[in-house]
């Protein structure tokens, strides 16, 4: 389930909590999917993102399925940013293991401080560039927090990204996984990386800007904006998930009532 990124910043503040709209049609069948090529020169960048209507129990059972399907000879090389949090769990790791067993270029970096990202994804750049290595797809490993962080790194790039023919993909490890639902990306790890790794489900999404900050899935204003991450980061939102958000936001608001 692979798609590609098409990044087009677009000026003034959009609509707070619109979606990222896909720019391209997906095909009327779930089981094909067009090639869009990256543009020779344009302001899009290029993400791995599937466009299948997506059964989740179906795109899990194919993902654990015998054999990728995939020739590594034309499969596209891997570089995951994976949150440091994530670097234990199994079913990622036996998923990558499984993958480069069949011969597929997979590389990983794992964060931990601030900035991390964004050094990794220069690296990839400057590595391409010298021929060091040949990624074509960074995979961000997490939640839509790392998604949107690994997306706002290379458009700090966007001019080699577009040169170089990157991608961006997404092994969805977080939360909420929103854009991955919307996206119709299974949460299953060798299911997702098998996406990420297709040559033939590039699809162009596109990023926001406001203010000159880059941004993708959501844009938040209000009273849940001022909810913090260590606030998220909390026991709750490990132990309610995507509904913890939602009782932070609600706390907030009493307490500036009550004040």
């Amino acid at each position: 389930m692979a798609t590609s990124t098409e990044a087009r910043p677009k000026k003034g503040a959009p609509p707070p909590a619109a979606p990222a709209k896909s720019s391209t049609k997906t095909s009327p069948s779930p089981d094909k999917h067009a090639h869009a090529e990256p543009p020779a020169s344009s302001d899009a960048t290029y993400a791995s993102i599937s466009t299948k209507p997506d059964n989740a129990a179906a795109a899990a059972a194919a993902g654990r399925a015998a054999g990728s399907g995939l020739d590594p000879n034309t499969s596209r090389k891997l570089l995951i940013i994976l949150h440091g949090k994530r670097v234990d769990d199994e079913l990622v790791r036996g998923a990558i293991l499984r993958l480069k067993a069949e011969g597929h270029q997979i590389s990983v970096r794992v964060t931990f401080d601030r900035g991390d990202v964004d050094a990794f994804v220069a690296e990839a750049i400057r590595l391409k560039e010298s021929g060091t290595s040949n990624f074509d797809t960074i995979v961000a490993g997490g939640g839509d927090g790392t998604f949107n962080e690994v997306v706002c790194a290379m458009m700090a790039h966007k001019e080699a990204v577009h040169r170089l023919g990157l991608a961006v993909g997404l092994l969805p490890l977080g939360t909420a996984n929103d854009f991955a639902c919307t996206a119709g990306i299974s949460v299953d790890p060798l299911a997702a990386l098998k996406v990420a790794l297709d040559p033939s489900v590039i699809r162009p999404i596109d990023v926001a800007a406001v203010n000159g900050k880059f941004f993708v899935n959501i844009a938040v204003a209000g009273s849940i904006a001022e909810v913090s991450q260590e606030e998220l980061a909390s026991k709750w939102k490990r132990l309610l998930g995507p509904v913890a958000i939602g009782f932070h936001g609600q706390t907030y608001v009493r307490g500036v009532v009550q004040h």
